[in-house]
């Protein structure tokens, strides 16, 4: 993977890791990351409360960068994100980029499940 793309897909997956850390109020968040010959993909999933529909609309909120930063970041990659949120049901925040622009080729997943109350961190590959 080219550096640069290395380096804003690791910036939109700390943003994700952030919000669910900082602002979720989550107890558990868990990190998929999928790969196949078509593309590459990042999954956060927390159980938090949510984020405002409004919120999600806007792209963010006035004032505040990390999701609109997020969308930039992969508009500029030739990425897709995806968040979907409800009030009291979690976030899940999807970042799909095509193969040719990640350099993945074998399919797998691996799975990190994280439990920030309890600082332990589980490790899970499927094949």
């Amino acid at each position: 993977m080219n550096s640069w793309i290395a380096e804003e897909v690791s910036r939109i997956g700390r943003e994700a890791l952030l919000n669910s850390l900082s602002h979720a109020r989550a107890q558990r968040i868990e990190l998929e990351v999928a790969y196949s010959d078509k593309f590459l993909r990042l999954r956060f999933r927390d159980d938090g409360i949510g984020v405002d529909s409004e919120i999600l609309k806007s792209r963010g909120r006035e004032g505040h960068w990390g999701m609109t930063g997020m969308y930039e970041r992969a508009k500029n990659i030739h990425a897709r994100l995806s968040i979907w949120s409800k009030p009291g049901t979690g976030t899940e925040v999807e970042l799909t980029i095509p193969a040719h622009i990640a350099h993945g080729a074998a399919s797998s997943r691996v799975r990190f499940l994280l439990s920030p109350k309890k600082e332990q961190a589980h490790y899970a590959e499927r094949f």
